[in-house]
């Protein structure tokens, strides 16, 4: 959730707090697994909701940042605590934190990003995206893993307006800077109206959504194509577009369905919701918002295929409470509410916790938003996950200086009765060599082998049966489409005896054969052609030629399977070619 109101400085303590649930004959808002995060703390509170903060992960590990994203902590849905690391660890503390379906983290502050492992291991080290950032405290940046593997990113930039750039995993850019105040056509007139907060989500058939309020002219839409390049919308033919005409710094949200269309809705207003397809397509104008005007809470996204969303909300009845009195009090809830990605109810609203609350006015600020306690985050699933949702409940103690995190989760599956302790793969006569090995199989029934060309999309390769010794081995051999990848993902679907499952980590396989790369003539005079696997041209490398103290004396990409390139000046002596990361090859200059 994006929010751009004014900040409401609103102190509350809780006088005391109960836990319940109401019992009636209507579907009710029932976990699938409950547990404690902590029992008694007055040092650790959730950093933010949904998609950047807490996740759900393809291999069915919750993930939760603490602390304003400082910690990091990984569990089975069992509550099992897997791990605990500083997000620090990439050399800055994240604002934004994003899971990714790599099983990893995206994290981002400023005008630099890292990706780090569930482990907390570094991926790669912190790269700059080019862009400038506002001077303003509220940069408002953001991010989301597009349908390709690469990322698009958003930044409220220094000039008052929003940029975009994609960049890969790798952290190589794969566009240019787009600048939306000045790219486009349709953009809202004046053309010096501010560029407020700004969210994007990633589509399907690649595209990606950027919206962005304004301060009069409503809230607008710019579709793009996963290379970073603008579309136009159907609807106009124009690049931006205005999906709502509230004025004001109205908050929004925004967030992707399974099917790879977006929803967004305006957080102040009645304005509702919209339905956009991944090519512009407006889908649907009329779909209900759901609870709340002004205290909108937690929101949850399932993706699961026909999921839905949920929200849980503080009592909407007090924020919307005026008291001339400086102090009032009294009993305040939380609810919780399920709609599917069509704006239906499947779950109607229910009260999850309740708790009483003391709001002081603050006499600087003409309206407020009263903090209620128990407060609520939320967790959402993954793209290319097993899809569910959760909710964070924070219960004070009478004082309200100390309170418990409980985790519930829905529709989520269960922890199975097997722990993998090893997978791992590699390539081997044309052919993929895989072995995994288990330490706990109880009522376990069967691994699925699953491949894929793009690690998003996977297909079965094969089933292995449980066995006695618990170690096991598989060998897929390539086809001849599968030759031509550069790599190959493999994972394992874990299938217990009820035909619930959950999936392993993900083991790459490089096909790239970069060890077959040729260098002629040898010596080289003026120019050297490279010769290189048409699986190895088809990634695209970046080739550099270095000097053996390291100066890198020419740099570009390897397009074809058999490329020239034209030496600059350089001194005779001994030189190296490198692709990528992979081992250098040396050559002489004459």
């Amino acid at each position: 959730m994006h929010l751009s109101l004014p900040t409401k400085w609103v102190k509350c303590f809780v006088i005391s707090l109960s836990l319940f649930f109401s019992y009636r004959t209507t579907a009710q808002f029932t976990p699938s697994h409950t547990f404690t995060i902590e029992s008694n703390t007055s040092t650790v509170t959730p950093s933010s909701s949904g998609e950047q903060g807490s996740h759900i992960f393809p291999n069915g590990r919750i993930g939760i940042a603490f602390n304003n994203n400082s910690i990091y902590r990984v569990y089975r849905t069992d509550g099992t605590l897997l791990g605990s690391f500083n997000l620090t660890v990439a050399g800055f503390t994240p604002s934004r934190v994003i899971g990714l379906s790599t099983n990893q983290l995206l994290l981002i502050s400023g005008t630099q990003f890292a990706i780090v492992n569930l482990a907390g291991q570094v991926v790669l080290a912190a790269t700059s995206t080019g862009m400038t950032s506002y001077a303003g405290s509220n940069n408002w940046i953001d991010a989301a893993e597009l349908s390709n593997g690469n990322i698009a990113f958003s930044l409220y930039a220094a000039d008052g307006s929003n940029q975009i750039r994609v960049f890969t995993k790798a952290g190589v850019s794969v566009s240019s800077i787009v600048n939306l105040k000045t790219t486009g056509t349709g953009r809202p007139s004046p053309s010096g109206n501010q560029f407020y907060s700004g969210q994007i989500e990633a589509g399907s058939n690649g595209t990606f959504l950027f919206i962005y309020t304004t301060y009069y002219a409503g809230i607008h839409g710019v579709l793009f194509n996963n290379d970073g390049t603008m579309r136009t919308w159907p609807a106009t033919g124009n690049n931006h577009y205005q999906l709502f005409a509230a004025t004001g710094q109205d908050g929004f949200e925004l967030f992707s369905l399974p099917d790879g269309s977006f929803m967004a809705s305006v957080i102040r207003s009645n304005a509702g919701g919209i339905k956009i397809g991944s090519d512009g397509t407006i889908l649907s104008t009329s779909i209900s918002r759901s609870l709340l005007n002004y205290v909108i809470g937690a929101l949850a996204v399932n993706r699961k295929t026909g999921g839905n969303y949920s929200r849980g909300v503080t009592d909407e009845t007090i924020g919307q409470n005026w008291s001339s009195a400086d102090n009032f009090t009294g009993t305040g809830n939380i609810f919780a509410e399920q709609r599917t990605f069509n704006g239906a109810v499947n779950l109607a609203k229910q009260a999850i916790a309740t708790g009483y609350y003391n709001v002081v006015w603050n006499d600087e600020e003409f309206w407020y938003e009263p903090d209620i306690r128990p407060n609520i985050s939320s967790v959402s699933s993954i793209q290319g996950g097993n899809g569910g949702y959760g909710f964070i409940i924070q219960n004070f103690n009478s004082a309200g200086t100390a309170w418990s995190l409980t985790m519930r989760l829905y529709d989520v599956t269960g922890t199975l009765p097997v722990k993998l302790e090893n997978f791992q793969g590699k390539k081997q006569h044309e052919s993929a060599v895989l072995d995994w090995k288990t330490s706990v199989e109880t009522a376990f029934s069967h691994f699925e082998v699953e491949w894929s060309a793009d690690g998003r999309t996977f297909v079965q390769a094969g089933i292995v049966s449980a066995n006695a010794s618990q170690s096991y081995n598989f060998t897929h051999p390539f086809t001849p489409a599968m030759s031509q990848e550069a790599k190959l993902y493999y994972r394992l679907k874990m299938v217990d005896r009820d035909d619930s499952y959950t999936y392993s980590n993900v083991v790459t396989i490089n096909n790239s054969n970069f060890a077959d790369v040729k260098l002629y003539p040898v010596p080289a005079t003026d120019h050297i052609w490279i010769e290189v696997p048409v699986n190895v041209s088809r990634q695209q490398p970046v080739y550099s030629i270095v000097t053996p103290g390291g100066q890198i004396v020419l740099q570009g990409k390897i397009t074809q399977a058999v490329q020239q390139i034209q030496l600059p000046a350089m001194a005779p002596g001994l030189y190296y070619l490198r692709l990528n990361n992979e081992p250098a090859k040396s050559f002489l200059k004459k």
